[in-house]
């Protein structure tokens, strides 16, 4: 799994975990609900402002890192918590 399935894959989990829609998720993050479907698809990459909003939209935090087992433990990649 590479870093923008990771995110996208979160971003899916906490929308679910929070109950809330896609539509009403790209409402609070004021981005069109076809591109926010399209950043949970992995269609998009989004941008860290657009990751901002998206994580305050969901009472989240998009700066937990998590290590990446197929690289050396120095390396993480930050993902939407």
């Amino acid at each position: 799994m590479n870093l923008w399935d990771r995110v996208a894959l979160n971003i899916q989990e906490l929308r679910r975990a929070r109950g809330r829609s896609q539509e009403e998720l790209a409402h609070r993050a004021d981005v069109s609900r076809g591109y926010m479907g399209k950043v949970e698809n992995v269609k998009f990459a989004a941008s860290l402002d657009l990751l901002e909003r998206v994580a305050r939209a969901l009472n989240g935090v998009w700066c937990r890192r998590v290590e990446n087992p197929s690289l050396s433990a120095k390396h993480s990649f930050p993902v939407i918590a």
